[in-house]
């Protein structure tokens, strides 16, 4: 399935701007990278890809960011990068800085990374005018659907809005289309999984990403201390 934010993504390559994609780890934002070099492939576009997950590329673009025109496979034509997981780098944004200022006409950096990185206050002052960000979510309904292999039921929804007083003989399914979409969310992996329990352990697995990594990424510095701040916030919730 292609995410809806594909088509926007895909109009903003021929910017000067550096193109960042950002959002919560699970929702996809890999998957759509990916969906965008094939997009340059079937259209002839020179790109690379690059995943800072690997500790030597990681090392060797932090050592000197200019390491990085020696993967260009034409250094006369324009190439698009895409950088998974950027977070990584030791200092992104003059890394995507010193791109953009003096190779810009070689390099349109297309990079992901984790959201709490691009709360940093840095990040947003020192590349002002020089990138785009774009917020990739967790699936809509209208996303869940289609992933669910439903996209007729879509259809269905669609017709209702655009026909006044419309009934619909599928509303039981909707509803329970729905109801599964409220009580497992939009994450793109979650929807996939046909196993209810398994679903459950997909989403306990996310939430531990998102305590041990997204959180200390985001400057705390005493994980336990923040995770029982949590529980005590939602436990006051729930008991009003």
């Amino acid at each position: 399935m292609i995410r809806k934010l594909f088509n926007k993504l895909v109009q903003h390559l021929s910017k000067k701007e550096f193109t960042i994609l950002t959002g919560a780890r699970q929702t996809g934002k890999t998957t759509l990278l990916n969906d965008l070099r094939k997009h340059c492939k079937q259209n002839g576009i020179p790109e690379i890809f690059i995943n800072l997950e690997n500790k030597m590329l990681l090392a060797e673009l932090d050592a000197n960011p200019l390491n990085l025109l020696a993967y260009l496979p034409n250094q006369e034509v324009k190439t698009i990068v895409f950088l998974d997981e950027i977070q990584y780098l030791s200092d992104p944004s003059n890394f995507l800085k010193l791109l953009f200022d003096e190779y810009n006409h070689l390099v349109k950096i297309v990079a992901s990374g984790s959201s709490a990185f691009y709360i940093d206050s840095t990040f947003n002052d020192s590349l002002a005018g020089r990138k785009r960000i774009f917020n990739l979510f967790t699936c809509d309904f209208e996303e869940y659907l289609h992933l669910n292999g439903k996209g007729e039921l879509w259809e269905e929804v669609a017709r209702i809005k655009s026909q006044h007083h419309a009934k619909s003989l599928r509303l039981h399914e909707l509803q329970l289309e729905w109801e599964g979409f409220m009580l497992y969310g939009g994450y793109p992996a979650v929807i996939s999984e046909k196993s209810i329990p398994e679903k459950i352990e997909m989403l306990k697995e996310i939430r531990d990403s998102f305590v041990k990594r997204d959180i200390i990424e985001s400057g705390v510095q005493n994980e336990i201390v923040f995770s029982c701040f949590v529980r005590a916030h939602f436990s006051s919730k729930l008991s009003h």
